[in-house]
C-alpha cells in the first residue's frame, strides 16, 4: 500500500507527541519552534537557565502555547519543571520558595506534605506551567547517595509512603499534572546516575518491602505520572546491564502488569551519562519506547533531541516500535491531559502566587523542621561571632540553581551585634589565616552543605573546637557533622533557606526551641 504524505504526516506527529524537550534562552528560540512546528513535541521542561522573573515566565509559556496553536495542536503542550522545593527548585527564590522533602519529613506531619504540594501546584499554574516532576519517592536510607539525600522525606519506607501519599493528594488538589519519581528508587545507591550507571543488588523481597513501597502507595491513589529511573535492579533484570527506564521487564511487567499502574510513565532525562555513554540517547529513546515508557524526556541539546526523534520516527517505519504502542502512549498522554483540563490559555492575572498565608506556611515548617542533633549552650547576641560557610563541591546537576550571596552571613548580621565572616574551600584554605580569624572570636559558627569523606577542614574544625565553641549548621546534607568533633552544637536545616537558617541561629541565641526530628539516621 502506497503511503501517503497525510499518513508520514500524522505518524510523525504521534512521534512527536511522546517528547519532552528543554532549550536554551528566556524566550521562545528558533530550535524549540522547530521542534514545535516540525516535529510536534508533546512537552516542554523548564530549568532556571529559563527563568528570570514572573512576567518573563507567564510571557514565556504563553508563547510557547501559541506556537501549539500555530502549529495545528488539538491539545496543549505539557508544560513542565522540576519544583521539587527544598535544594531542587527552578523558580527564583526571591518569587517562591517552600520547603523541600526532607524538611517536611523532619515536622513529622504528613499534613504538610499535603499543603506545599497544593501551594506549590496552585503556584506553578498560575505561570502557565502545568505539569510539576515531583514529588521524590526515594527511601534515602543509604548516607553516602550523592544525588537523592534531602530531596527524600526520609529513610523509613513507610513514612516515606505517608509523606508522599500526602503530597500526591496535595497536587491532586491544585489540579497540576505531577510526577512521582524515580522508579523503582534511586535512594540506596552511592553514585550519581547524571554521570555513571548505578546497580542496585538487592533482592526482590527487599525492594517491595524497602523501595517499592512509596510507589505503591502512589499509585494506589491515583498517581497522575511515574518518572523511571536509569539504575540496573539485578533482580528485576537478569542481564546486568539495562537499566530500568530501558527494561521491559521493570516497565511492563512490574510496574504496568504486577502493580497494575495505567497511566502516564515518562524516563527520567534521556543525556543523563547513565544513559548517554552507555547506550546513546537515539538508540535508547528506542529501547524506552520498546520497554513501555509513555514520554521521553531529552533536557538539552537540539541536535540529540532530532536524532532521537528521527530514530523513533525509523523504528516504528521498521517496525521495531508498533503503531498499537504509539496509541497506547497517546491515549494516556490525552487522557491526562482531559483529566486534569489543561487548556492553552491560562489565568496569567491571578493573585494567588506564593500569598502572604502560603508564605506564613513555608515560615511554619521551616520553624518546625529545623533539627538539633548535638544539644548545647546557647550564646548571647553581644558574642563575637567568626561566621564560616564553606563552597559545596558536592552538589549535583539536578540542583539547577545557584544560591549566590550566604543567607548564612545576612541572618547572623542582623542577629550579633560582632560579626566577622569568611567563605572557606574545604579543598584549598589556608589554616594559618583561618585560625587568625578564629583567635579573635568567642565563637565559631559554621555553615557546611557538604563535604568529602575524610576532609582535612573538618579536622582542623575539631581541634579548634577544643579552643572555641563551634556551633555547626547543616546547610543540606544531614549527615554533615559525623566529621567534626567537640562541637557545641550540631543544627540540620536541610537546606540553604532563609527561614531556616534564621530559625537555626535563633536557636543558638536561646530564642527558640528546635521542633525538628531527623528523618534519617545522622550519628554513626
Amino acid at each position: 500500500m502506497e503511503v501517503s504524505d497525510e499518513m508520514i504526516d500524522q505518524l510523525r506527529k504521534q512521534v512527536g507527541k511522546l517528547f519532552v524537550v528543554g532549550f536554551d534562552g528566556l524566550t521562545v528560540n528558533e530550535q524549540v519552534k522547530s521542534l514545535i512546528h516540525e516535529y510536534h513535541v508533546g512537552g516542554i521542561i523548564l530549568f532556571a537557565r529559563n527563568l528570570a522573573n514572573l512576567e518573563q515566565i507567564r510571557r514565556l509559556t504563553s508563547d510557547l502555547q501559541a506556537e501549539a496553536q500555530a502549529a495545528g495542536y488539538e491539545q496543549p503542550l505539557l508544560i513542565a519543571i522540576d519544583q521539587e522545593n527544598g535544594s531542587v527548585k527552578r523558580i527564583p527564590r526571591q518569587y517562591m520558595e517552600y520547603p523541600g522533602a526532607m524538611a517536611i519529613g523532619a515536622t513529622e506531619q504528613p499534613s504538610r506534605a499535603f499543603d506545599v504540594a497544593k501551594a506549590t501546584g496552585e503556584d506553578l499554574l498560575t505561570l502557565g506551567i502545568n505539569w510539576n516532576l515531583a514529588p521524590v519517592l526515594d527511601v534515602n536510607n543509604n548516607p553516602n547517595n550523592p544525588v537523592i539525600n534531602v530531596r527524600s522525606f526520609g529513610e523509613d519506607p513507610t513514612k516515606v509512603a505517608s509523606f508522599a501519599t500526602a503530597a500526591v493528594q496535595g497536587y491532586q488538589a491544585s489540579g497540576i499534572v505531577h510526577s512521582v519519581k524515580h522508579f523503582p528508587g534511586h535512594g540506596d545507591t552511592s553514585v550519581d546516575s547524571h554521570l555513571v550507571l548505578p546497580h542496585v543488588s538487592h533482592g526482590r523481597e527487599r525492594l517491595f518491602e524497602v523501595e517499592l513501597k512509596p510507589f505503591i502507595e502512589a499509585i494506589h491513589h491515583n498517581v497522575d505520572s511515574i518518572m523511571t529511573t536509569h539504575i540496573v535492579f539485578d533482580a528485576l533484570e537478569t542481564d546486568g546491564q539495562t537499566p530500568a527506564t530501558l527494561s521491559s521487564a521493570v516497565m511492563t511487567d512490574l510496574l504496568r502488569e504486577e502493580l497494575g499502574y495505567q497511566g502516564v510513565v515518562v524516563s527520567d532525562c534521556l543525556e543523563m551519562r547513565a544513559i548517554s555513554t552507555t547506550f546513546g540517547v537515539a538508540v535508547a529513546a528506542v529501547r524506552a519506547l520498546q520497554a513501555g515508557v509513555d514520554m521521553l524526556i531529552v533536557s538539552h541539546t537540539y541536535e540529540e533531541q532530532i536524532q532521537a526523534l528521527e530514530q523513533v520516527y525509523q523504528a516504528v517505519e521498521a517496525g521495531q516500535i508498533t503503531t498499537e504502542r504509539l496509541t497506547t502512549a497517546q491515549s494516556r498522554i490525552q487522557d491526562l491531559i482531559e483529566r486534569r483540563n489543561i487548556t492553552f490559555t491560562v489565568d496569567y492575572s491571578s493573585e494567588s502566587f506564593f500569598t502572604e498565608e502560603k508564605q506564613a506556611l513555608a515560615r511554619d515548617i521551616y520553624h518546625q523542621s529545623v533539627t538539633e542533633v548535638v544539644a548545647g549552650q546557647s550564646i548571647p547576641t553581644d558574642t563575637a561571632v567568626f561566621v564560616i560557610d564553606v563552597i559545596d563541591h558536592h552538589d549535583t546537576v539536578a540542583e539547577d540553581t545557584q544560591d549566590g550571596e550566604s543567607l548564612l552571613f545576612r541572618q547572623a548580621q542582623t542577629i550579633f551585634s560582632q560579626v566577622e565572616t569568611a567563605v572557606v574551600d574545604e579543598q584549598a584554605f589556608d589554616e594559618s589565616t583561618l585560625r587568625e580569624q578564629v583567635d579573635q572570636a568567642e565563637a565559631v559558627i559554621i555553615g557546611v552543605k557538604s563535604l568529602a569523606d575524610g576532609s582535612a577542614f573538618a579536622e582542623l574544625i575539631s581541634r579548634i573546637a577544643q579552643q572555641v565553641p563551634v556551633y555547626l549548621i547543616g546547610l543540606k546534607q544531614p549527615y554533615v557533622g559525623r566529621q567534626f568533633q567537640h562541637i557545641e552544637r550540631w543544627i540540620n536545616t536541610y537546606e540553604n533557606s532563609a527561614e531556616a537558617v534564621k530559625t537555626a541561629l535563633e536557636a543558638i541565641i536561646g530564642r527558640r526551641e528546635l521542633e525538628g526530628v531527623s528523618p534519617v539516621r545522622v550519628e554513626e
